[in-house]
């Protein structure tokens, strides 16, 4: 048995304000441990906060959540500490399994900027023994290495549907509540999550098995070949994959080659760089990507066999093609490295252009805080008093860090600020919330329009409870458009 087949898990679910996790406030949250058995081991936590001042919630969002400004106002919790209790919850709860569904992309997304804006260390449901499970890779698994174990609802094009509500209803788990609330949709993740377990407990395993980075590297690594999937136009698609090299610049990126291709093809090719590098972007794209950390199932390559195209390749034909990459691997890896060397360092090219004209929210993945700057980030949060953390602002050695400080401040205690400090964060939201531009984040301009366009919708439908909630929130930006037009 695995160590992470006993290990508690922690199922978590975050509602929040828009869909960009840079510049989206988180609003409720719910986290419930539950042993390896599914068994609940402490009450659950279900919280919510306050919207942050100049932040605007995207219209589509509180028409599916119904967090509303003003529901919101009733808990009168700031963004800031609510932040901290989800902080000191994980620390409580390490080392666990974190479990979500599709929180590999959002989810930890999300708490990862939550944590840097509030200068918390980030990667906290990572680090120290922590795990990351995400439930929508699980469950795309079953639908093609033990298909027929559970049901799944079609979408438009006759395919598969993994949206959380639809697998859940199509499998009759009804939790109390309505689907994008936090805490329904943790309570239906455990019942999908133990019912999968039951089911289909090969693959429930081999998703559990490599949740650790380091071991997922090292089983890739060392198996002569094995089958993963991908997902895209909302297909799963089944690989057999043999290990090449690991990425010369993306820490435990795993480049593997698809054995549906014969290698033998390569040969001629790879003296030549232009037309080797041709090869390598030639779609359908021979060398495939295994990102270690991204909670993807591994399996003997065995299961693969059973799907096309490489049941109609056959077992023998994909062991020469293996072998032949071990072969002659020193040849391949000496012509490949080079040019993913070079599309990394045009990647960065790119965004060393774009640094300039990032907000502090963007620059999350620029570099880890120097040992100075985290000694202040604890140093901030152990200050009590919020006129001795106006000292901090300047003293970081990251200006994001001095701005994410000086903004913190601003929205939980502005008298502290004085007046020139205080003015100069002031006019920068108001810059923000009145631009023209297309933004990241929500302007007035464009929740106005949001607002135009639902409201005849909705006026159409005769919807009252929509009604309500639009003119809530309506009522919240033309609130906030009086705060900061006079900046």
């Amino acid at each position: 048995m695995n160590q992470a087949e006993k290990m508690n898990q922690v199922f978590f679910d975050l509602e929040c304000t828009d869909l960009d996790t840079n510049f989206s406030q988180i609003l409720s949250c719910y986290f419930e441990l539950r042993n390896d058995t599914f068994d609940r081991l402490t009450s659950p936590m279900e919280n919510f906060c306050n919207l942050r001042p100049g932040i605007l919630p995207s219209v589509g969002a509180t028409l599916v959540t119904g967090l509303t400004p003003s529901k919101l106002a009733k808990n009168n919790k700031s963004s800031f500490i609510f932040i901290k209790e989800i902080y000191e919850l994980i620390k409580k709860y390490t080392p666990s399994i974190f479990t979500s569904y599709n929180g590999i992309s959002y989810d930890h997304n999300l708490l990862r900027s939550a944590f840097y804006q509030n200068l918390l260390p980030v990667y906290s449901e990572q680090l120290n023994g922590n795990l990351r499970h995400d439930i929508l890779n699980t469950a795309r698994a079953t639908s093609v290495f033990d298909d027929g174990k559970l049901k799944y609802p079609l979408n438009e094009k006759k395919l598969y549907h993994f949206r959380l509500d639809a697998l859940c209803q199509a499998n009759n788990i009804k939790p109390e509540g309505q689907y994008h609330d936090s805490k329904t949709d943790v309570l239906g993740l455990i019942q999908l999550s133990k019912l999968i377990s039951e089911k289909c407990p090969l693959v429930w395993k081999s998703s559990l098995l490599n949740l650790d980075t380091n071991k997922a590297v090292s089983t890739v690594a060392n198996e002569k070949l094995f089958t993963t999937f991908e997902f895209f136009y909302s297909k799963v698609v089944p690989k057999i994959l043999v290990f090449c090299t690991e990425h010369p610049v993306y820490t435990k990126y795993m480049i593997c080659f698809d054995l549906s291709a014969s290698p033998e093809d390569m040969m001629g090719l790879i003296n030549d760089r232009e037309s080797f590098k041709k090869y390598v972007s030639a779609s359908p794209k021979r060398f495939r990507t295994y990102r270690s950390n991204r909670s993807q199932p591994i399996f003997h390559y065995s299961l693969g066999l059973k799907i096309d195209p490489y049941k109609t390749i056959g077992e023998a034909t994909l062991l020469k093609r293996a072998k032949f990459i071990a072969d002659n691997k020193e040849k391949i890896i000496a012509a490949l490295k080079p040019i993913l060397q070079s599309e990394a360092e045009d990647r960065v090219d790119l965004d060393d252009q774009l640094e300039g004209s990032k907000y502090p929210e963007e620059t999350l993945y620029s570099g880890f805080p120097s040992t100075k700057d985290k000694q202040l980030m604890d140093n901030f949060h152990s200050v009590q008093d919020w006129n001795s953390r106006v000292n901090f602002i300047g003293k970081f050695e990251s200006s994001n860090l001095n701005w994410f400080c000086h903004r913190i401040i601003y929205e939980e205690s502005p008298s502290s600020l004085g007046k020139d400090l205080f003015n100069k964060m002031h006019r920068e939201i108001a810059k923000r919330l009145f631009s023209e531009n297309k933004e990241k984040f929500k302007t007035i301009k464009e929740v106005q329009f949001e607002l135009d366009q639902k409201y005849a919708e909705v006026e159409e439908s005769g919807d009252k409870e929509k009604m309500d909630l639009l003119q809530d929130i309506e009522s919240y930006v033309d609130k906030t458009k009086k705060i900061y037009e006079s900046a």
